[in-house]
């Protein structure tokens, strides 16, 4: 979109976490210019408030912080978050084509469940928490005209989710120039959650995406 959108944070205690500061090229951070965000004590963490800044001068952290430390806190497990801008899946979210993932079984493992809100709720972090908490399991969440929001429990998942993410999303849109887009049947899932996931999204628990026509189902 432009060299200085998206955001990466790294959560390093309960109650602080690194992320990428306002208004710097994404190709030209150093280690410096990232932003500690500290809460003095877990509740003002949960709530959001009492946040202090440590910074280089003149640098100030990424709009999005407060929609990172809301993930942090509603997800434990949770150790980074990114807001990215990656081309092919952003041209998703700014069209009304549905993303499913599961395309083969790398993609399905990878990203589970693919959620989406819109770019008026995504701005309220108590929605984004809702939108993620409501199609389980899921750590990607598209962003009507505002790219991607991932979540992981380390900065090398959620680099793997979103590499997955764009390349599914690229092989997609090259299939449909081909011809029809064939996805995985619930039986290859059910499959895929015995084998990969104990079975605990077996037996009609998960919401999925029709193959047809990609609408969900239960």
């Amino acid at each position: 979109i432009h060299s200085t959108s998206g955001a990466l944070s790294a959560k390093l205690t309960p109650t602080s976490f690194l992320i990428t500061p306002s208004g710097i090229d994404r190709c030209s951070i150093m280690p410096r210019d990232m932003v500690l965000i500290d809460f003095a004590s877990l509740a003002q963490a949960k709530a959001g408030r009492g946040a202090r800044f440590y910074e280089e001068q003149g640098l100030a952290p990424s709009r999005a912080w407060a929609a990172h430390n809301a993930l942090y806190q509603a997800f434990p497990d949770v150790r980074a978050v990114m807001h990215a801008h990656p081309f092919h899946i952003t041209s998703f979210c700014m069209s009304s084509v549905k993303f499913q993932s599961n395309v083969i079984p790398e993609s399905y493992i990878v990203l589970r469940s693919v959620a989406r809100i819109g770019f008026r709720e995504s701005l309220k972090k108590d929605l984004m928490v809702d939108a993620f908490r409501k199609e389980s399991p899921c750590n990607v969440m598209l962003v009507d005209n505002d790219g991607v929001v991932i979540k992981g429990t380390s900065l090398e998942q959620v680099f793997d989710r979103l590499e997955v993410l764009e390349a599914t999303a690229n092989v997609v849109l090259e299939c449909h120039s081909l011809g029809n887009l064939s996805l995985m049947t619930e039986k290859q899932m059910d499959e895929i959650d015995e084998t990969w996931f104990g079975g605990e999204e077996s037996n009609g628990k998960r919401k999925r995406h029709s193959p047809q026509t990609g609408d969900s189902t239960t």
